[in-house]
């Protein structure tokens, strides 16, 4: 179902029209006070984002562990009554709602329109979309879309941001590696890959940090293989202590994923089976190694020769404040151009 969401219409029988100028000015003016984020706060990137002072909101009502599997219930099996769970302190006047659409229903969407006069809403897709909630639903006029999924900017229509998004406080500190190569992701059907991988390292002479979690934190069962979640911060840790990351896609996005960013911002070595990452002005093939394309006889070689500086238009919106500008900037005038037609 298509949600047609009419203008906002300030009294009755007049119907607001956006002025231009105004929708030109009122960026001019953009600060942090202007903008508000929507998201969920027990994502394990928020408190980051309070440390650099925006307006964070819930999209969602905080509730204890029995209220959280009846909305889940609620939600799953499509029943009456998702707006009770709708964190009502995120409706406004006048501002620019940025909304993490990952986890974010056409209702609440739709809801979130209704109830927020005058507000620019702009989706940000930090992982690939879920088909079962197409953003195509949603009206330019009123509603700006962004990806960094290169897939779902064609197969939607959306705005494609080129990775970046990287918190400043998020340091590795360099110091002499331990391991040659280290992994972090959760198992998604691919442990047996994963566990082949290793071995063709390890039988190269490699030493590698395999970090395999569960693919949901209530799975808890010790197996030898899977541990459990890890902070970011040990993240870093590793990082620092290694030569190379590597990367793989199954289950990731086709673009600049926080494994390549890491690469980038770090300088430590990469190893991917992306073999489209050549296309990016960063490619360098004595920082990137492609599995399936490079001879594993060199791959020695490779992660003992030191990590060569590289330019990149990536490094022009790398961290979370720029990339928060650059999408609202061009969410602005994106919205200022189709009031122009």
């Amino acid at each position: 179902m298509e949600y047609i969401c009419k203008p906002y219409i300030p009294e009755e029988g007049k119907v607001y029209e956006a002025s231009i100028k105004a929708i030109k000015h009122k960026f001019k003016q953009m600060n942090k006070d202007n903008l508000v984020l929507i998201g969920q706060s027990h994502g394990w990137v928020y408190k980051y984002v309070k440390e650099l002072n925006y307006n964070f909101k819930d999209s969602y009502v905080n509730c204890g562990l029995l209220l959280r599997i009846f909305r889940e219930i609620v939600f799953r099996c499509n029943l009456p009554g998702k707006a009770l769970f709708y964190n009502k302190d995120v409706i406004c006047n006048d501002k620019v709602l940025l909304v993490n659409a990952s986890l974010i229903t056409h209702e609440y969407i739709k809801w979130l329109h209704d109830k927020c006069h005058n507000c620019k809403i702009i989706l940000v897709y930090t992982n690939p979309v879920n088909p079962n909630y197409s953003p195509n639903s949603f009206l330019d006029s009123w509603c700006t879309k962004w990806t960094s999924d290169k897939d779902d900017a064609i197969k939607y229509n959306m705005h494609l941001f080129e990775g970046g998004g990287y918190f400043p406080q998020w340091k590795a500190t360099k110091v002499a590696p331990i391991y040659d190569v280290f992994y972090i992701g959760k198992d998604k059907a691919r442990l047996e890959r994963l566990h082949q991988i290793e071995r063709d390292m390890n039988d190269h002479g490699v030493k590698t940090m395999f970090y395999i979690t569960w693919n949901r934190g209530w799975q808890k069962k010790k197996d030898g293989i899977h541990k459990p979640f890890l902070p970011y911060e040990r993240v870093l840790d590793y990082i620092g202590k290694s030569k190379a990351i590597l990367h793989l896609l199954d289950g990731a996005q086709n673009g600049i994923t926080l494994r390549i960013q890491e690469s980038l911002i770090h300088k430590v070595k990469l190893i991917t089976d992306d073999v489209n990452i050549t296309s990016y002005d960063f490619y360098n093939s004595h920082n990137i190694f492609i599995l399936g394309k490079d001879d594993m006889n060199n791959l020695r070689a490779f992660l003992d020769s030191p990590y060569e500086n590289v330019e990149s238009d990536f490094f022009r919106h790398a961290y979370y404040d720029q990339m928060i500008e650059e999408v609202v900037e061009n969410s602005f005038k994106d919205f200022a151009t189709s009031l122009e037609k």
